[in-house]
């Protein structure tokens, strides 16, 4: 499908249900706004003159350390409610309650957050290991750069300056291509959470093989879109929207990988 037949698409299964997407885009955006008001009342409590005459305030390092605990605590819990979101509108897509998958999930938890938080870790570390070889050669040519200054540029060095070059470019690329591809690793496992990691990892890698700029397209299309999205009302109706046609998409790229859906028998195992 093109990019405007996904989106009339995902305006025909949004047709009934508008009322239920909102909803739980309000909540998910609740859940984001509550994690800042969060932040900034941390850094409000260890940064007031006045504190210290009323509560002890801990040390620099503890304070630290309790404020990486706290982020860590609203970032899963961040992930957690990315994941049920999208979870809710396949069902909605699929002309199912999305209820019975939000009570299934907060009666599992534990099996949820293994679901969620672990594949989104791993896109996170893989990401992160494609940066990695950027980020050195990045630092060499900063450093090259400033030698180049006090000295005279010799062959090796500017060799090595267009070496460093190359493989930022490289990382940059792979960078790309690892966001690109795993893409499509949020919508596998919310069919199939017992699916093995690395099979869905490589099936990512392979249905994205062929369609990377059609992704980028179809992401690059909804840019029109932020400029408004700057309010809240028509965030909550442009959010839905976004994510009903990106589910669509990437439905579409899987294919016949996404034949059966097995979440909620999955839960239903565990529930038995």
């Amino acid at each position: 499908m093109t990019n405007k037949q996904i989106k009339s698409y995902a305006l025909i299964k949004l047709r009934g249900s508008w009322g239920n997407s909102i909803a739980i885009t309000l909540t998910f955006l609740a859940i984001i706004l509550l994690a800042i008001l969060g932040s900034y009342l941390l850094h409000l409590f260890y940064n007031s003159p006045g504190i210290s005459l009323f509560i002890a305030v801990p040390s620099k390092t503890l304070q630290i350390t309790l404020s990486v605990i706290f982020h860590l605590a609203f970032y899963m819990i961040f992930i957690m409610i990315g994941y049920t979101f999208l979870r809710e509108i396949i069902d909605i897509k699929n002309g199912r309650l999305f209820n019975t998958s939000r009570n299934r999930i907060m009666s599992y938890k534990k099996l949820f957050v293994k679901v969620s938080i672990i594949p989104h870790l791993v896109k996170l570390g893989v990401t992160f290991m494609c940066a990695i070889p950027g980020l050195l050669a990045f630092d060499a040519i900063t450093s090259l750069t400033e030698k180049t200054y006090e000295k005279t540029l010799t062959l090796f060095v500017l060799l090595f300056f267009m070496m460093s070059v190359l493989i930022v470019l490289l990382s940059i690329y792979l960078v790309l291509n690892s966001i690109v591809c795993l893409h499509l690793l949020p919508v596998i496992i919310m069919h199939n959470p017992l699916i093995p990691l690395s099979q869905a990892i490589s099936m990512s890698f392979k249905k994205a093989e062929g369609n990377r700029l059609r992704i980028i397209s179809f992401h690059l299309s909804f840019l029109k879109y932020l400029p408004v999205c700057l309010f809240l009302y028509p965030i909550i109706i442009v959010f839905p929207y976004y994510v009903m046609s990106d589910l669509i998409l990437v439905e579409d790229i899987l294919g016949k990988e996404l034949a059966t859906d097995t979440f909620l028998d999955v839960f239903v195992e565990k529930e038995n």
